[in-house]
């Protein structure tokens, strides 16, 4: 936050135009992607703090719908099968609007030629015993949002390693390898869970389940 602040006050006093002007711009947007890093990974530790409230999924993921179209190219068809009768959920609201995004953004680079994006909301009953990665699932009740695509999928191998930290199969520059971290570590925060179905050229499913509200 020193950084960011005093790049700002520097632009405020340097000209456009000044070659020094870029350097404190390159300055600014390193310092930018090291904050957005550091929120990551705190989050992938369970340490961001979550700014929890009860949500209508339904409605946050219909709200989003123009920035998810702008992102994804239109030889990519996106369908929606939201339940009518969708419980209430304890949710971060931006954490999921950004979780949401990022596992729509995988889903459209795992379909270069093309495909479907389904994002389903249904409501799960957990009777305890299923697996969750490599934890127990809770039993109770829990808002699932299933996002499926029909893209190349993940072998054995990479579905193993998928919310590892770093991992990526994309070239470099191409992603962090930190986004399904990210997003195992907000669920973690709010008691939910976060499972993956995928076979190599049968597509991909990620399952997000939020507990419901009480």
């Amino acid at each position: 936050m020193v950084i960011i602040g005093n790049c700002d006050l520097l632009l405020e006093q340097i000209k456009p135009g000044h070659k020094l002007r870029r350097m404190v711009e390159v300055a600014q947007e390193a310092a930018l992607r090291g904050a957005d890093l550091n929120s990551r990974l705190l989050s992938f530790a369970r340490r961001q703090p979550l700014h929890l409230q009860t949500s209508d999924i339904n409605e946050v993921i219909l709200g989003g719908k123009l920035l998810v179209r702008q992102a994804i190219p239109q030889r990519i068809s996106i369908k929606h099968k939201l339940a009518a009768d969708l419980w209430p959920c304890v949710m971060d609201r931006p954490g999921f609007e950004t979780a949401l995004l990022n596992v729509i953004l995988n889903a459209r680079d795992a379909m270069p030629d093309g495909g479907v994006i389904t994002v389903e909301t249904s409501n799960v009953q957990v009777d305890g015993g299923a697996m969750d990665h490599d934890e127990a699932v809770q039993a109770g009740p829990y808002v699932q949002v299933s996002i499926r695509d029909t893209g190349t999928g993940m072998s054995a191998d990479v579905l193993a390693r998928a919310f590892d930290p770093f991992f990526t199969t994309k070239a470099p520059g191409k992603g962090t390898g930190l986004g399904l971290s990210m997003i195992y570590g907000m669920l973690r925060q709010l008691r939910g869970h976060i499972r993956i179905e995928s076979q190599p050229g049968k597509g991909t499913t990620i399952h997000m389940m939020f507990p419901k509200a009480v």
